[in-house]
């Protein structure tokens, strides 16, 4: 009976215990979802745009290293010919400075040799020819510079920001039924660049268009599109 009773109470602490935990990480949530919803929201009066590139994964032989660093650079790439194209339309042709957080692994590689040849060739790494031409002829600095976000309240709101993109666009394929980074997103579409018609094309690009997620992404794209 005395092991009953003690079992009992320690069932009664745990409960108790698991409850307050619930409770704080519910909490938890709910604070975390109101400061990030106020940054999002505040961020609108300031100028500034959000273009980013994602793709799909092929299937392959080669290593997973090998495999990240080829789409890492094609990402890049396609993030770096729309910034270009950015600037291109801009009244001044001076000083653009492109910042990156710092790299997985330590390893700028993949960044470092994008970057040149768009900077010296107007190229991709593959071939493919900027439309802005050489970012040397744009005014941009002849090299890319690595930091931390530590620091950097510029870096960690690109963070949040390619999180929540993250969300919408998983959102978006596999019809989650809720997602934070989505209703932030949201918040928030009027500063990715070819808002509001064109935000797949040159603000949240996705590759290749023929599959079916980019038909997911700009239909959820246009359902949110005040």
């Amino acid at each position: 009976m005395k092991n009953q009773k003690k079992k009992l109470k320690n069932f009664s602490v745990k409960s108790r215990t698991n409850t307050h935990i619930l409770h704080y990480q519910l909490n938890g949530i709910s604070k975390t979802y109101e400061w990030r919803n106020e940054i999002f929201t505040k961020s609108l009066e300031i100028d500034y745009k959000v273009i980013l590139a994602c793709t799909e994964r092929y299937n392959s032989d080669k290593p997973l290293s090998k495999i990240k660093e080829q789409l890492t650079e094609i990402c890049f790439a396609q993030s770096l010919m729309r910034v270009g194209m950015f600037a291109k339309h801009l009244p001044f042709k001076e000083n653009f400075e492109v910042i990156l957080d710092w790299p997985d692994g330590s390893n700028p590689k993949p960044f470092n040799r994008e970057y040149f040849r768009a900077y010296n060739f107007g190229k991709s790494s593959s071939g493919v020819n900027y439309f802005s031409g050489p970012l040397i002829n744009l005014g941009f600095n002849d090299s890319l510079y690595f930091a931390k976000s530590t620091h950097s309240a510029v870096l960690q709101f690109a963070d949040l920001v390619i999180g929540a993109a993250k969300d919408f666009i998983l959102k978006s394929i596999h019809n989650h039924k809720y997602s934070l980074g989505h209703d932030l997103t949201s918040i928030i579409l009027p500063k990715y660049q070819g808002y509001p018609n064109k935000i797949i094309e040159y603000g949240m690009n996705f590759a290749p268009k023929k599959s079916d997620c980019y038909a997911k992404i700009q239909q959820e794209i246009n359902n949110n599109v005040a």
